[in-house]
Formats: C-alpha cells, structure tokens, sequence
C-alpha cells in the first residue's frame, strides 16, 4: 500500500510534509466502521451508536448521500462486505440510502460467519463483472475485514512475520496489490476510480505504544488511482473521511459548484476544510450536534420516564455544556 501512496500517478494525501505518507485524522465519532463508512459515504456524522445489534437509529434516511447522487444519474450501485447484513446495523449505510445490489457473508459463501478477505475479493470480482456487463456505469463499494485487530490469518499469509496484526497487514496487502494486478486486466480499468481507504486506525496495543514512543499521532490510509483530476496540495492537510465525498466525485470528474457539498470540501480544492479551519473544536462539536439530534430530531427526552424513549447524557463528553439541559421534549 506504501508503493500505492507513493506511485506519482495516483494521489495521496497526508497530514505531514511531502514527501512523507500520512493520511485522515480520526476524530472520536469516526473511529468504527460504521461511522467511518458512512462518514464517507454521506458527509456528515453517523448520529447512532455503535452496537453490535441490529438497529436503524442515525442513519439519516432522507438525507442524499452518493448512493442516491449515482442512482439519480443512472448509476448501478452495488456493497460487498464479509459480515452479516445488518451485524452493528452496517448493512442499513447502503439499504436506507438506495444501493441496488447489497451482497453480505450470506452471498459470499452462505455462512452466518464473518469472511475472510480472500473469499470476498474473488466474490467482488464477479460482482464486477455482472456490473460491468450491464454497460452501465456503477459504483461499487467493498470492505475487507483482516486487519482489524487483532489481525486474522488465512492460509493466504507468509510466514515472514509473527505477530499476527503485522502479518495481516502484509497479507492484506498482498491480496489488494493481486486484485489490482487482476483489475488492470479487465477492459473497464483505465475508466474506473478506485478509492483506497482505511476507516479507522487499529486499536492494537503495541501498534498505539510504538506511535507513542516516536510522538507519531497515527492516521487514516487514503490513496486515489486512475484520478481525472491532480491535486495542486497533498500535503500538510487536516481532513477527515467526511472530505472523501466530494473528493471521490471530482476524481471521477464530477463538477462540484464551489467544490462543497453540505459541510465537506474537495480535497482538490484549496478551500480550507472544517477541521483545518477549526481543528478540536470541530471534533467536540460532534458532540453537540448529537445531542441536538437525539433531543430535537429524535424527540427524546432528557429525563428518562417509564416506557418513554429518553438520552443519557452519560453518551457526551463532561468538557460540552449546553444551554438546554433542562428542557424535555414530548
């Protein structure tokens, strides 16, 4: 993936100085998967939870997010992931927001379990070929699950490192530099944008004190091929997967009026994004719109009462104060 980031023919963005890789910051409400695909997806926060039961709750349902941008301009919209369909609620991201074709560990191998990465990406390659034999244009979205802690190891990994997260790195990365080799070969290749991007940092203990020890605040992969577009600045950015909504669409050459959609700005614009602009003050007011969501959107109480639906304030941080902490809503 390092070569990727590298490769002057794609397009890398990093928080530090060029020519050194770096990548997304990962403000609190981002940091699982959930969030983070659908951050990237919709430009704005996940407004649940992370729970492992299924659940609708924040997912937006009336807000346009690229599965309904594409689907309006006639394009096939297709996910693949290795997990349950609904394991956290993940698979309402792509059925609340209009994906045409959602293809889960039932799909891929008729298990209940979770995929290895290895069954999934030869599942993906089919699914590709059915999109692509449509004649269609098509977006299709897919999540790979080795990696997260504490690193699975399939029959497909080396035996030239121990530990097993270093390990499922490398054979993750093994597997995506084979499905890229794979994708050149096929006629829709060169007129195809691939988004490369990792939805949280790991949460491995020895990974978080080696980043400690070198005073390194670690950060988020991204990587763009086959871009239409070059970025003037890839380094010294402050940004968040939220920026990969309006990025991806100009890469495709998609002309985006003032290189903004909603809260989110093009990273090939020089505009400055929120987080530059307002840096921990944008991550705790996650915290605030939260709130504001559960109390004024959602119509939740402050005050929890029998059988009404009702917020903890024990989910916000004790450092947000609010004017309306008295208030109940019915």
């Amino acid at each position: 993936m390092e070569e990727l980031a590298l490769d002057k023919e794609n397009v890398h963005f990093s928080h530090i100085k060029y020519p050194d890789l770096g990548g997304m910051s990962v403000p609190p409400r981002l940091d699982f998967t959930l969030a983070s695909a659908f951050g990237a997806l919709c430009g704005v926060p996940y407004m649940g939870k992370n729970q492992r039961r299924d659940h609708t709750d924040g997912f937006l349902n009336n807000l346009n997010c690229l599965g309904e941008l594409l689907k309006l301009n006639g394009y096939i919209t297709s996910a693949t992931f290795g997990t349950g369909c609904y394991d956290f609620g993940y698979g309402h991201i792509f059925d609340l927001h209009h994906f045409q074709r959602i293809l889960s560990n039932i799909e891929i191998k008729n298990s209940s379990q979770w995929i290895e990465d290895k069954y999934t990406y030869e599942f993906c390659k089919k699914e590709l070929e059915y999109l692509s034999d449509t004649h269609q244009p098509f977006m299709a979205f897919m999540c790979t699950l080795d990696t997260h802690e504490p690193g699975h190891i399939c029959s497909l990994c080396p035996n030239t490192q121990s530990y097993p997260a270093t390990k499922s790195i490398e054979c993750s990365d093994r597997q995506l530099k084979s499905f890229l080799e794979w994708a050149q070969t096929q006629e829709w290749y060169n007129n195809t944008v691939f988004l490369i991007y990792g939805d949280h940092t790991s949460r491995d203990k020895n990974f978080k004190q080696m980043a400690k020890e070198h005073n390194y605040v670690k950060k988020s992969y991204n990587v763009i091929l086959n871009s239409e577009r070059k970025a003037k600045r890839t380094h010294e950015r402050l940004f968040t997967v939220f920026d990969l909504l309006p990025t991806v669409l100009n890469a495709a050459g998609v002309q985006i009026r003032g290189n903004q959609i909603g809260m989110v700005i093009s990273l090939f614009s020089k505009l400055p994004k929120l987080f530059e602009r307002y840096g921990e003050k944008f991550e705790e007011s996650f915290n605030q719109i939260s709130f504001w969501y559960d109390t004024v959107v959602n119509h939740k109480s402050i005050k929890c009462e029998e059988n009404t639906p009702c917020i903890s304030l024990d989910d916000y941080s004790l450092g947000t104060t609010y004017a309306n902490l008295t208030a109940e809503y019915h």
